[in-house]
């Protein structure tokens, strides 16, 4: 997943390949100082964390994996399951 840990020159070029990067540290500070005016937002932004984490890593990898189970439970949250 992406949690922002890389160095700044691996995030650089990350950027370059992933055309909208997105971290969960990064949405979880936006959420804390106000940044997202709505929940779709954030909903979006965590959605683009998943897509890229299934996109950009090798099917069956850990990441993959986890970025798999990750978005069902999101979905399964916003259905009130």
């Amino acid at each position: 997943m992406a949690f922002c840990y890389a160095s700044r020159h691996v995030f650089d070029r990350s950027q370059k390949v992933i055309p909208e990067p997105r971290c969960l540290k990064n949405i979880q500070s936006g959420v804390a100082k106000g940044r997202y005016k709505e929940a779709k937002d954030v909903y979006t932004d965590l959605s683009l964390v998943f897509w890229n984490a299934l996109f950009y890593n090798e099917a069956g990898s850990q990441i993959a994996i986890d970025a798999a189970l990750l978005k069902v439970r999101q979905s399964l949250i916003l259905s009130g399951v």
